[in-house]
C-alpha cells in the first residue's frame, strides 16, 4: 500500500496518491480513447469481441464499430477508464449516436491534461481553463447551430441527410439512404416522438441489408397454433409470462412416492386440473387471442383452442414489449382476478407471409402508430450490427424531430469550436491560457482523427481548417473523406443532431474535469468472509 497514513486503513487496502494516483487515472483514462480511436469516423474500422465464456451462446463473436457496445463487453479495473466507459453508455442511452466520439473528445483533452501537469501546471489552474474553454465551445455551439420549421422546404431533405450523416460510419453505410429513409418514415409516424417501443425490430438472415422494409403494425416472427384461424377481426389480446407446459408431472423440492400406476394417474389428474383452472381463468379474461412469452404444450393449447382463443407461443421479449405499448395492453403473470387483466385491442391478427417467412402480424392497433422494422441480411452478425446502427438513427431522428436543430458534421462544428476557444484564450495573459490553448487544440484532434482513419493526410487538412475557421463568422468548412480536403458540409449533405452534440460536449468535459481534479485513488480491502 502506498500513502501517508498507512496506519489507518485496513489491510490489504489500497491507496494511490499525488502523481501516482493522476498518471493511474490518465494512463487508463488515454488507453480507453486510443482503444476506439481507429473506430471513429466515416472510414473507422471494426472490431471482433469474443467472450471469454465457455458457454456456447457467449462464445459467439461480435463485430460492431459502435462505441457503447465495444466499450460494453470490455472488463476494466481502472476507475478513470470506468468513468469513460458509463459516460459512453449514458451518451448511447440519451442520443443514441456519439458514443464513439464522447470518450475520444474526454481523452484527448486529458491527454493533453497531463502534459501539462507534467509541465508543473497546477491541475486546478487546468480546471479553470477547462471551464473557460467550456463556456466558449457552448456559446459557440449555440451560434453555429441551423433551425429548420416545419414549413421549411428542406425539411425532410435535410432530416434525410442527418439520419445518413449518422449511418455514414456504421454497417448500413452502403445503403445509409435506404435506412435513413426508413428510420424517418418510423418516427414521422409516431405521435410521441419519444414512443420508439413502438417500433418494433424483426431480423430474417438469409437476404441483403437493402431488402429490409418498413411494415404496418407489429410483427412477431412466430405462427398462430394449429388450428387457429388465421386471420382474427376485433382481437382482444391479452399478454401473458407464465408456464403452460405441464404436459408433465413437475414437483419442485419435494418427493412423490407412488405404490401403483393409479397413483400415478390421480398426480396427473392433478396437474390437469390445475391447468384446467387456470385456462378457465385466461378464458373469464374475455380475450380471443392469448399470447405467451412461455411455451405452451399440447393439453394447454387444446383447452384454448376449445374456447375459440387463438394461441400464439415462445414469443420473443422485445416483440412482447412493443405489442404491449402497442395493444395498450399488461403483460400478466397471473389470471386468478380476471378484472385485474389489462387486455389489448387491434382490429385484425393475421398470419402473413412476408420474404418467404410466416409471421402473425397484429394491424389496426389501439395506438395506430405501431409498426415493424423487418431487417434482412446475410448472417446474424451483420443483422446484430444492423439493427444497433438502426438504433442510432430511430434515436437521432426522434430526437432531432423534437428540436429541430443541426450542426454541420465532419469536425466542422469541432473545428469552430476550436476557433473560438482559442480566441478565447488571446484574451488571457496568465497560465490559465496554456490549458485554454490545450482544450482547443483536443478539439482539431476531431476532424484529425476523421482523416487519419480514412487513409488521408490528416495534418494538412487540420490546417486548412484553421484557416477556414479562423475568421469571426461562422463556416462550414469540414473533413471531406472523399476527396481528402476540406470541403462545405453544407452543399455534402453532412449534419449531426444539435442536442446529440450538446449533450456529447456536456458530458466529455465534465468527465475530463471530473478526472483532472483525482489526487487520490483508494481502493478498498476485499471484504472477508466470517468463519462458520
Amino acid at each position: 500500500m502506498q500513502g501517508t497514513y498507512q496506519g489507518i486503513y485496513q489491510a490489504n487496502s489500497q491507496e494511490n496518491s499525488g502523481e501516482n494516483a493522476r498518471l493511474q487515472c490518465y494512463v487508463g483514462a488515454i488507453a480507453i480513447g486510443d482503444v476506439m480511436k481507429s473506430s471513429f469516423g466515416p472510414r473507422g474500422m471494426d472490431k471482433i469481441l469474443q467472450s471469454a465464456s465457455d458457454e456456447p451462446a457467449r462464445k459467439i463473436p461480435v463485430i460492431t464499430n459502435d462505441g457503447a457496445t465495444i466499450l460494453g463487453k470490455i472488463l476494466i479495473d481502472n476507475p478513470a477508464a470506468q468513468i469513460l466507459i458509463d459516460m459512453s453508455k449514458r451518451q448511447d442511452q440519451r442520443c443514441g449516436d456519439g458514443t464513439t466520439g464522447v470518450v475520444i473528445l474526454a481523452t484527448e483533452i486529458l491527454r493533453r491534461a497531463q502534459q501539462l501537469v507534467e509541465q508543473n501546471l497546477h491541475p486546478q489552474t487546468i480546471v479553470q481553463g477547462l471551464r473557460i474553454a467550456a463556456a466558449a465551445a457552448f456559446k459557440r455551439l449555440d451560434e453555429a447551430c441551423l433551425r429548420f420549421g416545419e414549413d421549411d422546404p428542406q425539411h425532410a431533405e435535410v432530416l434525410l441527410q442527418m439520419a445518413m450523416t449518422t449511418l455514414n460510419s456504421k454497417v448500413l453505410s452502403s445503403d445509409r439512404r435506404h435506412f435513413a429513409q426508413l428510420a424517418v418514415d418510423a418516427v414521422a409516424m409516431l405521435k410521441n416522438k419519444n414512443s420508439l417501443q413502438l417500433i418494433n425490430v424483426v431480423k430474417l438472415a438469409g437476404a441483403r441489408l437493402c431488402e429490409s422494409q418498413l411494415v404496418e403494425g407489429i410483427l412477431i416472427d412466430k405462427r398462430l397454433a394449429y388450428g387457429a384461424p388465421k386471420t382474427i377481426t376485433d382481437a382482444r389480446v391479452l399478454l401473458a409470462n407464465t408456464a403452460l407446459d405441464a404436459d408433465k408431472i413437475k414437483i419442485y423440492g419435494a418427493t412423490a412416492c407412488a405404490n401403483d400406476y393409479e397413483r400415478i394417474n390421480e398426480l396427473e389428474d392433478a396437474e390437469k386440473r390445475k391447468m384446467l383452472a387456470k385456462i378457465e381463468a385466461i378464458a373469464a379474461s374475455g380475450c380471443n387471442v392469448f399470447v405467451n412469452r412461455q411455451l405452451v404444450y399440447d393439453y394447454p393449447q387444446q383447452l384454448l383452442s376449445q374456447r375459440k382463443i387463438a394461441c400464439l407461443q415462445h414469443a420473443d421479449f422485445d416483440g412482447m414489449e412493443a405489442l404491449a405499448s402497442a395493444l395498450g395492453a399488461e403483460i400478466a403473470s397471473t389470471f386468478k382476478d380476471s378484472a385485474a387483466v389489462q387486455l389489448g385491442r387491434c382490429g385484425k391478427v393475421e398470419e402473413v407471409l412476408i420474404a418467404e417467412q410466416r409471421f402473425t402480424r397484429f394491424s389496426q392497433c389501439q395506438k395506430p402508430e405501431a409498426c415493424t422494422v423487418l431487417l434482412r441480411g446475410a448472417n446474424e452478425q451483420v443483422l446484430a450490427e444492423a439493427e444497433r446502427s438502426l438504433h442510432d438513427a430511430l434515436a437521432v431522428v426522434s430526437q432531432t424531430l423534437q428540436d429541430f436543430r443541426l450542426v454541420h458534421g465532419g469536425g466542422a462544428i469541432e473545428a469552430s469550436i476550436a476557433s473560438a476557444i482559442a480566441a478565447e484564450a488571446q484574451k488571457l495573459n496568465n497560465k490559465t491560457r496554456l490549458a485554454v490553448e490545450a482544450v482547443a487544440d483536443a478539439f482539431l484532434a476531431i476532424p484529425f482523427i476523421i482523416m487519419q482513419n480514412a487513409g488521408h493526410d490528416a495534418a494538412d487538412c487540420v490546417a486548412q481548417l484553421k484557416q477556414a475557421h479562423g475568421g469571426a463568422a461562422v463556416s462550414d468548412a469540414g473533413a471531406d473523406v472523399d476527396s481528402g480536403a476540406v470541403a462545405s458540409m453544407q452543399e455534402k449533405g453532412v449534419y449531426e443532431s444539435y442536442a446529440a452534440k450538446l449533450y456529447q460536449l456536456r458530458a466529455a468535459l465534465e468527465a475530463a474535469e471530473q478526472i483532472i481534479r483525482v489526487d487520490a485513488v483508494i481502493k478498498s480491502a476485499p471484504k472477508q468472509c466470517s468463519p462458520h
